[in-house]
């Protein structure tokens, strides 16, 4: 396999003309925007290209060096937000940095910020009142992680854009990555400071530092199996390390080291082969210089294939042991008696009844008697 790779290095290397980019002179990062709000009204800081969106005048105020925005409880207030616009096309790999404090309010917030891209915003912060950080894409807070502890102290929070992925930092510490799958990498629109809660937040400074020559090209830049890289504007004669999503991958060479005009060339294959959709390959070099380029997984899944015919039904296993009987249940209530029922209505008297049986069988006595006296009379007259 490694000599399959070694081949089509060098083949790829014979055609380079074909697909390397052109040689770039290095540039180092630059600064390219920094404010810290040494303003003596909103209106200068408007006509440095501020564009300042609140109701009340004591929602945005100003001090020496610093800019604080506050939301409170009363009724119809919005949120206040600055918003900075000003910048040229074509950045896409940025740091944008905020030096902030929660300076009173329930919510403990230290101060909130955006990059604002093409169709995005994108926003990293600390939420005292809920003590956790979060990253928020547009209006959904996508990652919710980690402990956060509000203080009134100073804390710098930063976001970094490479590509498509983001990361964030506060006080130099990475605390999480963010990887934007759904559009390739979108460049620069604005930055923007707001207060979404009810807090007082005041920010000391606001800036944006952008790279300068570096930069990778993925041919191709979709597929399921490998991919060669093609870098250029790095620091010369330096070592190179490549990452997918945020892994090292292996690649070919294994060592990738920059020529004294700060390009190379390797292949790397693809980690993700099952993942189909959009992932981010960053390189850096010895010197922190990095660019980012995003890798198209196909969905080498097919279709599903038709229903199996049914089975043989099984043999049937044998019975099972009879459990335990249960125990004997508890003797039930006794039911309630039913209601008497209504009494009937009496009967008529009825005749004696002794009596009256004497009195028959006295009377056929006498009658047997009369009867047997009357025949014993006839026979003697006849006599």
């Amino acid at each position: 396999m490694k000599k399959i790779l070694s081949l089509i290095t060098i083949i790829f290397l014979c055609f380079s003309s074909f697909f390397t980019l052109a040689s770039q002179a290095k540039a180092d990062s630059a600064l390219l925007f920094k404010d810290d709000f040494n303003y003596s009204n909103l209106d200068e800081m408007k006509a440095a290209g501020w564009t300042l969106s609140y109701n009340n005048s004591q929602q945005i105020s100003l001090f020496p060096s610093i800019i604080r925005l506050e939301l409170n409880s009363t009724p119809g207030l919005s949120h206040p937000i600055i918003s900075y616009t000003n910048f040229t096309s074509q950045i896409y790999n940025l740091a944008i940095e905020t030096k902030s404090r929660w300076a009173g309010g329930p919510f403990a917030y230290p101060g909130t910020f955006w990059i604002n891209t093409q169709m995005h915003r994108y926003g990293w912060w600390g939420d005292g009142g809920l003590q956790r950080y979060v990253f928020f894409r547009d209006s959904v807070a996508v990652l919710v992680f980690g402990d956060y502890e509000p203080t009134p102290n100073w804390t710098i929070f930063t976001l970094e854009k490479r590509g498509n992925t983001f990361y964030m930092y506060q006080d130099g510490l990475m605390k999480n990555t963010y990887t934007e799958t759904e559009n390739p990498p979108e460049q620069l629109a604005g930055i923007s400071i707001s207060c979404d809660g009810l807090t007082t937040t005041e920010h000391d400074y606001i800036s944006v530092v952008t790279r300068g020559s570096e930069n990778i090209a993925l041919v191709p830049s979709s597929g399921f199996a490998s991919t060669i890289i093609v870098g250029s504007g790095f620091s010369n004669n330096s070592i190179v390390t490549v990452t997918w999503d945020g892994s090292l991958i292996p690649s070919v060479p294994s060592s990738i080291v920059a020529d004294a005009t700060g390009d190379f060339t390797a292949i790397i294959s693809v980690p993700t082969q099952f993942a189909p959709g959009i992932h981010t390959v960053n390189a850096t070099d010895g010197s922190g210089n990095w660019a980012a380029a995003v890798f198209t997984v196909a969905n080498v899944t097919g279709p599903q294939g038709p229903k199996g015919d049914k089975g043989d039904t099984g043999t049937q296993g044998p019975a099972g042991l009879q459990g335990p009987q249960g125990l004997k249940g508890d003797k039930g209530d006794t039911g309630l008696q039913g209601p008497t029922g209504p009494q009937g209505p009496q009967g008529p008297a009825g005749s004696s009844g002794d009596p009256l049986l004497v009195l028959i069988a006295f009377s056929a006595g006498v009658s047997i008697l009369a009867i047997c006296l009357a025949s014993i009379a006839l026979f003697r007259k006849r006599a």
